[in-house]
């Protein structure tokens, strides 16, 4: 077993916030601040040999905002390991993402027959400086991002880099294609209470996933939240 890193522990609780990111029928939970890796399943823990304290603290607050957001679908808590390819192991009939910064961690479920795939990305404001830009975003996207006020800029990028990750999170398990940044243009449409809906374009690739796409974004104090739903077909 994993001792414990901090007594300073704190445990998952539902996210409404998350949630606003998904049509109904998503389950989300948050924890900010510090997991108990002692929590961990035996064959979650497998996957841990070697991280480093922050790495070790993060893995164990996804899988327990995971398993939290299960129990709001009604599962019993389970083993969540970690697939060869990196991706989470979900029950036979759930699908979801995680996704964490320090000192916070969301985690988002929902049950297959429902929609085919989740993905859920959360990063630090301001993070996504100018000179990245290129290596992240199609010509029209950084156009876009000039044309704004510069104190609208920061935030603006990484809400652009928050959805293509969200995006790419949940077109994996559909289509197995890895994605570079630029394969995918991000269109944002503000709504009400700092966030929105975003819709996607492909570029060289096969354009189409299976099933009807939903995005997701909220700005938040020193966070942009992105998520992605493709629902059944």
């Amino acid at each position: 077993m994993i001792a414990s890193l901090d007594s300073r522990l704190t445990a998952p609780q539902r996210s409404r916030l998350v949630e606003s990111l998904f049509p109904s029928g998503v389950a989300a939970a948050e924890l900010r601040g510090r997991a108990d890796p002692a929590l961990l399943y035996t064959e979650e823990q497998d996957a841990c040999q070697g991280f480093r304290d922050k790495r070790l603290r993060e893995f164990a607050a996804g899988r327990e905002c995971a398993r939290y957001a299960l129990a709001q679908l009604g599962y019993a808590p389970r083993a969540l390991p970690r697939m060869r390819d990196g991706r989470v192991a979900w029950p036979q009939t759930a699908t979801g993402s995680i996704s964490h910064t320090a000192r916070f961690c969301a985690a988002v479920a929902t049950e297959s027959r429902r929609f085919a795939s989740l993905g859920l990305d959360i990063e630090h404001l301001g993070d996504i400086s100018a000179e990245l830009w290129p290596q992240l975003f199609r010509r029209e996207e950084i156009e876009q991002l000039r044309g704004l006020p510069p104190a609208a800029r920061d935030a603006f990028a990484t809400v652009l880099f928050c959805a293509k990750e969200a995006f790419y999170k949940c077109q994996f398990p559909l289509t197995k294609r890895w994605l570079d940044f630029t394969d995918v243009a991000v269109s944002a449409q503000w709504g009400a209470d700092d966030g929105g809906r975003f819709s996607i374009r492909l570029h060289g690739v096969p354009q189409a996933v299976p099933g009807r796409f939903y995005g997701g974004f909220r700005i938040m104090p020193g966070f942009a939240l992105a998520g992605a739903t493709v629902f059944a077909a």
